[in-house]
């Protein structure tokens, strides 16, 4: 069931080591994204995941002045790679594990041990395929939500 709103005030109301899977998805500022991995780190079982998007820079590869500079913006082009990330998610998630993550283009994931945290191995996307109907029915979901957002002007 999703689940909107602040994670300090949901996430206490859920069960501690009681999800198989937290998807973090919200603000991109460091505090932020900060607070919202230290409330919904507890809520994941052993052996359970902890995964998020909007990491396409880990913090080893970045330059870490320019992003101590933009720390709060949302999305900004890194000087040391040419690339587009979020200075806020980047130091955050790196921070709160302290090691390279597992990421796949900007989806990251992190197994919970009894030790802490691990890197998690997923098999390549690509090798599955999407059945027909279910792309199609993809592609009409996105649009009608596209469409919706238009209307509410949330997006031009």
């Amino acid at each position: 069931m999703p689940l909107r709103g602040e994670s300090g005030k949901l996430l206490p109301l859920l069960a501690q080591k009681g999800f198989d899977i937290v998807f973090v998805d919200g603000n991109h500022s460091y505090e932020a994204v900060l607070k919202d991995l230290s409330n919904s780190a507890p809520l994941v079982a052993e052996d359970g995941i902890l995964c998020g998007d909007d990491l396409e820079i880990q913090i080893d590869e970045m330059d870490p002045v320019f992003n101590k500079e933009n720390i709060d913006r949302d999305f900004v082009k890194d000087p040391k790679t040419e690339r587009f990330y979020h200075p806020g998610v980047t130091v955050a998630v790196g921070e709160f594990f302290g090691c390279k993550l597992s990421t796949w283009e900007g989806f990251w994931a992190m197994r919970k041990t009894s030790s802490g945290w691990a890197q998690v191995d997923l098999p390549a996307a690509q090798r599955y395929q999407v059945p027909s109907h279910l792309a199609d029915s993809l592609l009409k979901i996105t649009g009608a939500m596209i469409e919706h957002m238009r209307v509410r002007n949330f997006i031009s």
